[in-house]
């Protein structure tokens, strides 16, 4: 037999705790009901979802199956539930019970769509049975940029600290040799926006180079303060984005990382789009940033814990990534 709509009815109880057959839809409730929710952290999106077991009586074999928009990469999910493609298994539901899923997505451009998923599972008397989870729609908008004003960097650093939400990615340097160009490349990324850069400084010297920007965004005319630096000796290039809306920081991150990977990758500075994500991407995906080798879970789980570690294979250190101050 096939699986049944979970919609079109449902297992009770009667007075002496015993399964019955089962009743009309008028008089059912739902069987399982779903809660979803995101929200924004970390350059990422935590898609939240919570499936709840509304009888006294065990429901097994969850097979919840996402539909993730090809703007979004799957990177990780919490608790360690077994997945397989886009699929994630849940063995059991106790009676009553509420079990809640979180997917860690990053953005790969600016996007409004919907994550939709399917969820199969079999109730109290083994019958197979699905529903859909209402779609929710996820929107990261990149924004226009309208900056007419020159601000000094005095001004700029005080604006940035009144601003409600700040956020950054960290991206490995693969090639340090080639510091300065990489650098340059990505302050042009910047440039080629209608946003103002307040300062600039670089030594091949010393392995360091800063970039600080401001801009104005056309709708709203919001101040939106960027800043760029490279670390030589680290191995490291941060993107950092300050402004008050949320969402459009995710999103400018978002737009630049994708402009910045393809623009090394055409320049032969990397030899794959994998060698320019967020070292906490790669990391959580078991992947040295530099060498690609395996990171074992125990890495992982230090690295996620706030220690620094050394890959196994390169044997280069990937620091903590501190938070924006």
């Amino acid at each position: 037999f096939g699986i049944e709509p979970i919609v079109s009815d449902v297992i009770t109880e009667d007075q002496e705790g015993k399964v019955e057959s089962i009743i009309e839809s008028v008089e059912r409730k739902n069987v399982i009901s779903t809660l979803r929710e995101f929200e924004f952290i970390g350059g990422q999106i935590r898609f939240k979802l919570a499936i709840i077991n509304n009888t006294n009586y065990p429901t097994t074999e969850f097979i919840i199956t996402f539909e993730i928009p090809d703007a979004l990469k799957w990177i990780i999910h919490e608790p360690g539930y077994e997945r397989k493609g886009d699929s994630i298994f849940i063995p059991k539901l106790g009676a009553n019970e509420k079990k809640s899923i979180s997917l860690y997505l990053e953005p790969i451009s600016c996007m409004e769509s919907p994550i939709n998923a399917t969820i199969s599972f079999h109730d109290a008397k083994d019958v197979p049975r699905a529903l859909r989870m209402k779609p929710k729609t996820i929107a990261i908008s990149c924004p226009l940029y309208f900056t007419k004003k020159e601000v000094n960097f005095a001004r700029v650093k005080s604006l940035k600290k009144n601003l409600t939400h700040h956020d950054k990615k960290t991206f490995p340097v693969i090639n340090p040799e080639n510091l300065d160009v990489i650098f340059e490349s990505v302050v042009d990324i910047l440039g080629s926006r209608d946003i103002k850069i307040v300062s600039k400084t670089l030594s091949v010297k010393n392995k360091y180079g800063e970039a600080w920007f401001y801009g104005t965004t056309k709708a709203g005319k919001k101040g939106h303060v960027m800043r760029i630096t490279i670390d030589g000796e680290k191995r490291i290039l941060e993107l950092e984005s300050s402004g008050d809306d949320e969402d459009q920081i995710t999103g400018f991150l978002a737009d630049v990382s994708r402009e910045a990977r393809e623009k090394l990758l055409n320049q032969n500075l990397i030899s794959s789009e994998n060698q320019f994500f967020d070292l906490r991407v790669s990391i959580a995906s078991h992947l040295c940033p530099y060498c690609f080798d395996y990171i074992s879970q125990n890495l992982v789980k230090k690295f996620t814990n706030g220690e620094s570690i050394n890959c196994n294979n390169c044997d280069v250190r990937i620091d903590v990534i501190k938070p924006i101050s």
